[in-house]
């Protein structure tokens, strides 16, 4: 038997002093402005800027741009306990559902499926069809444990395919 004992000590708390979103995006930074889910003058805390960060990419998604990235950028003030957070977006290039497979269901007729996919063969890339898709599938009865899955088409960094297993 082995027994540890771990001094753990969080340390001081620091406050947030402002943010500042960043970069070109089809989204007015105003608009990403909403997503954000701290505000000044409240302890700072990484999961609310993590929050932050998966609306924005959520927001971006919506609009075609699958693979948006933002770097969180902490400017600290040790003397004053503050924390200055700059969010730096690079939303990517829009990206296209080049094609749908139907894995694991034999038994189905694909326009079946096809006729609940609200993410479409051709379209933009949209994560809330891709829940609409999910939700859809799994209403039919005789479908279980829908999972879709995004792969990026090699050698095309504006399209994926949608793999759709059941």
């Amino acid at each position: 038997n082995v027994y540890m004992t771990v001094k753990l000590t969080e340390g001081d708390k620091y406050t947030v002093k402002g943010f500042e979103i960043t970069g070109k995006t089809a989204i007015p930074v105003e608009q990403l402005n909403e997503a954000v889910a701290f505000e000044d003058g409240e302890t700072f805390s990484l999961q609310k800027v993590i929050d932050t960060e998966n609306k924005i990419k959520d927001m971006l998604g919506t609009k075609g741009y699958a693979f948006t990235n933002v770097t969180f950028t902490p400017k600290v003030d040790e003397k004053n306990h503050t924390v200055f957070i700059n969010l730096a977006v690079d939303q990517g290039d829009l990206v296209y559902v080049r094609q749908i497979n139907f894995l694991g269901n034999y038994k189905t007729n694909e326009s079946v499926l096809r006729n609940n996919m609200a993410q479409v063969e051709g379209g933009l890339y949209n994560p809330d069809n891709l829940k609409q898709s999910k939700r859809q599938l799994n209403q039919l009865q005789y479908l279980k444990g829908i999972d879709i899955k995004t792969e990026q088409v090699p050698d095309k960094k504006d399209q994926v395919d949608l793999n759709v297993n059941m």
